[in-house]
């Protein structure tokens, strides 16, 4: 999203502050590995940059390769806002994690999990357990998907998807 303007999220700067806390995790978990990061059309690229800059995490890049393609070489995929790119990795059988905190509001309306609960392995706003979920899930690999065929979802499942 842009950021600082998300009417969802507990505060409007939340997404800013979890991808501070994300770059900062895996930066000490992964200090040598890189992390690309796809901004959408309408995030703030003044602001992403500088969150880069101010991060530890020196190999750190702005990608703007598909979302499936990203999804076929890392090996997890984090958002700190939910978005229909997180299908497109974890169709790629990426594993894929949001960290983020929604306001009450919006929690009550999806029953505590992310608007994508079909796209995203694992939905959590605590520090901890997403450290340990990214862990978990670097060291298994890739996840088998569940669609009848691998990596490819009907458009019958999609449109469930898309019209909830």
């Amino acid at each position: 999203n842009t950021l600082h303007q998300s009417k969802t999220c507990e505060k409007p700067d939340t997404a800013g502050v979890y991808l501070r806390k994300t770059l900062d995790i895996l930066w000490r978990l992964y200090p040598d590995r890189p992390v690309f990061i796809k901004p959408h059309v309408i995030t703030d690229m003044d602001k992403l940059s500088q969150i880069i800059a101010d991060s530890e995490h020196s190999n750190t890049h702005i990608s703007f390769l598909h979302t499936g393609l990203l999804g076929r070489i890392s090996s997890v995929a984090i958002c700190n806002l939910f978005s229909l790119a997180m299908a497109d990795c974890w169709l790629a059988g990426c594993p894929t994690i949001e960290f983020t905190r929604y306001s009450d509001d919006v929690l009550s309306v999806t029953e505590g999990q992310s608007f994508g609960r079909d796209f995203i392995d694992v939905f959590t706003c605590d520090e901890g357990r997403f450290a340990e979920e990214v862990e978990s899930l670097v060291n298994a690999g890739k996840i088998a998907r569940s669609f009848d065929q691998t990596n490819k979802a009907s458009v019958d499942e999609l449109v469930s998807f898309v019209s909830r």
